[in-house]
């Protein structure tokens, strides 16, 4: 019986018995154990993964306890050494991280008598891979945008490839679950897709695709959300779980295997340097943001939000977007160089989302919209000049360009919908008027519920609402950002979103608005007094954007700011009757009985989600615990300097199928009706090809 033989390249495999050979251009290569049966084993399923665990069982067995991933690694090293392999551009064996191994050269088997000169081999219609001298790939950086912002979208193109523009488009959906997906990534080769979702009923998890596969092999990596990957495949991820880790956690992972490293925390947006050995980030307190490259090196500073942040993949600039009110989707684009001053690419546009560099380092592509437009993608140049260079109508979405010009982008279909508890009634209503719908603040009895909208439906501009709860009807308030109704639902407070300095009365019966006098100052929020005649911000004085915010109080017509004693720092401040009013500071809630006097100081240990007053005027009542299906509201009493908690609602949207993030919700201004507002979404990965 003849002897079977693998050949591949240059590289003949066979076996004899228990003896495993392995030779190059026929002379035998000093090989031998473990890495010769991973060979045998691969090549069994040329062109599929053989598992981790597959290998670990046929090497070792189940009953053999060692230290099987340092094992198996060093198995893998010493097999790819010998086949003058790499792992980052391979001929052989691929890797599938935290996975397996695919064997992906063609092999062709022939049968060698005994004392016989074998035939030529039957080549497989695939040609064979000839061998060359391994050379170093070229530099690899990614571009995309992290999560943080919720925009309801379509399909759309992104991207840029060095590709004439008559290159035929070609799309291809490469998800098929129902969830959430934060971002995603080409590994170094291109041919597979790192991604974190949280699918219907699962925990956030970070996935691996093979394109061209339907395998969405999970790593094991529960609880974590990939942030950025480096040129050498390696993680930084945030850490999801707070029952394990402080806000804004990152770790990093190596994409074949190990335990994730704790790196730093209060991070919301990360980018590998060019080194791959430092981050770029963008850190946070809730008060200032902050960018830094390497970490610790402050770049920029801001009392508004800043992030994503990109580095450049030829010279290390920075770019990131400020948006300098808290609450708002507009801002401009920053590029931050070391020992020189940030510099403006764009000035203030209403919306925007996400940023990255353009392979050449000489634009920087983002997505947004110049005039309420719908999104599209856009790139500037470093000397300020803007061009459109995705579709029209593409999603606020998560993308990664590979240097073959591949893209990776999420599709989010997304909704914005609210509920409301009336008193007496035994479950909350639903209410989702045109897809972005988000209650701001409920009158006495329930009877007029104030929203807002801000999605594609209205230009993506901000626009208020009157809800009659009774009638079901709803009223158009105009443009602006909803704040604040009166006790008897006749009055809203309403906030223009380009300026943030200028405040309207409407009446909520027949829309008309009364402006409010103008005092200098720049809103992060507002709300009336129960009088209507005064109004309680929180701001900053319009000259001095990067100060703290403060909460101030001024009479709705003539008269002076006061800013409040103690309150820097302060915000999500709430109006009770008698015009008492409380905030969240830094570690403390403040409480004022009246404006001027001072406040009553509560220490406590946990965020604070203020949200009004009970019917009696005696509580405070906040949100003691958001989860993915439900908001608990707890009623809070001062006793002794210290907060007593008495649980009151708990609000439970009709099913958590897509719920991505429950929101803080509101209570009626007698304290005897609530509401909130989710957001759900519904992710689709793809891969685009010949963009441009």
């Amino acid at each position: 019986m003849g002897m079977r033989v693998h050949v591949f390249g240059p590289f003949e495999f066979e076996r004899t018995g228990s003896t495993r050979v392995l030779r190059k251009h026929g002379i035998r290569l000093k090989l031998h154990g473990q890495p010769l049966e991973i060979l045998e084993a691969l090549i069994e399923r040329q062109g599929s993964i053989v598992t981790r665990q597959q290998l670990q069982d046929r090497l070792w067995g189940s009953e053999t306890f060692v230290d099987f991933d340092r094992g198996l690694n060093t198995a893998v090293k010493r097999l790819r050494a010998a086949l003058g392999d790499s792992p980052d551009e391979p001929r052989y064996i691929e890797t599938i991280a935290r996975t397996g191994y695919v064997f992906i050269a063609p092999v062709a088997e022939l049968i060698r008598e005994p004392e016989a000169v074998p035939p030529p081999p039957r080549i497989s219609p695939i040609p064979p891979v000839v061998e060359a001298p391994p050379t170093a790939p070229p530099s690899r950086r990614r571009w995309f945008w992290a999560a943080g912002s919720a925009i309801a979208a379509s399909i759309g193109g992104l991207g840029y490839i060095s590709r004439p523009r008559s290159a035929e488009l070609k799309l291809r959906r490469l998800s098929f679950g129902d969830g959430a997906i934060s971002n995603a990534f080409f590994t170094r080769d291109g041919k597979s897709i790192v991604y974190s979702a949280r699918w219907s009923g699962d925990s956030w998890n970070t996935y691996l695709h093979r394109i061209g596969s339907a395998e969405h092999a999970p790593l094991k990596l529960a609880g974590y959300g990939v942030a950025t990957i480096s040129d050498n495949d390696e993680l930084v991820l945030f850490a999801y779980d707070p029952s394990v880790s402080r806000p804004g956690t990152i770790v990093r992972a190596e994409l074949d295997g190990g335990p994730p490293q704790y790196i730093d925390e209060h991070i919301k947006s990360v980018d590998w340097a060019l080194d791959g050995k430092h981050i770029a980030c963008v850190r946070t307190d809730e008060k200032e943001d902050q960018v830094e490259y390497p970490a610790g090196r402050v770049l920029h500073s801001t009392r508004g939000v800043l992030g994503p942040v990109r580095v450049s993949p030829t010279d290390g600039a920075v770019a990131v977007i400020e948006k300098p009110v808290r609450g708002d989707t507009g801002g401009y684009i920053l590029v931050l160089e070391r020992n020189k001053a940030p510099r403006k690419l764009i000035e203030h546009w209403p919306h925007l989302a996400g940023i990255g560099w353009h392979p050449n380092g000489q634009e920087v592509w983002f997505t947004g919209s110049k005039d309420g437009s719908t999104v599209a993608l856009w790139a500037v140049d470093r000397a300020g000049n803007t061009r459109m260079v995705g579709l029209p109508g593409m999603a606020d979405a998560s993308f990664d360009i590979h240097r073959n010009g591949n893209v990776a982008f999420i599709k989010n279909a997304a909704r914005v919908e609210s509920q409301l508890l009336l008193d007496g009634e035994p479950s909350s209503r639903e209410l989702l008027h045109l897809g972005w719908t988000r209650f701001s603040a409920i009158s006495d009895r329930g009877a007029v519920a104030l929203f807002d909208e801000s999605n594609e439906a209205v230009q993506n501009r901000y626009r208020a609402y009157a809800f009659w709860t009774a009638s079901r009807t709803i009223k158009d308030l105009g443009p602006g950002c909803a704040q604040s109704i009166s006790p008897d639902g006749k009055t809203a407070l309403v906030l223009d979103q380009d300026s943030r300095s200028k405040l309207s009365l409407v009446d909520t019966a027949s829309g008309n608005r009364i402006g409010i006098d103008e005092r200098g100052l720049v809103y992060e929020s507002a709300a009336l007094f129960p009088d209507g005649n005064w109004v309680l911000g929180t701001a900053r004085w319009k000259d001095r954007m990067n100060a703290i915010p403060f909460l101030a109080v001024h009479p709705v017509s003539g008269g002076s700011v006061e800013v409040l004693p103690f309150s820097e720092g302060s915000g999500n401040a709430r109006v009770g009757p008698g015009g008492k009013f409380v905030a969240a500071g830094r570690g403390m809630i403040l409480c004022w009985d009246k404006w001027d006097e001072a406040p009553r100081q509560v220490r406590i240990d946990t965020t604070c989600n203020l949200m009004g007053f009970d019917e009696e005027g005696r509580y405070i009542v906040r949100a003691a615990s958001k989860e993915s299906s439900s908001v608990r509201l707890s009623l809070f009493v001062v006793d002794d300097g210290r907060l007593a908690e008495e649980p009151r609602w708990n609000l439970t949207p009709p099913h958590s199928r897509g719920v991505g993030t429950i929101a803080a919700a509101v209570v009626s201004t007698d304290g005897k009706s609530a509401g909130f507002w989710l957001r759900r979404v519904s992710a689709e990965l793809y891969l685009a090809e010949g963009l441009s």
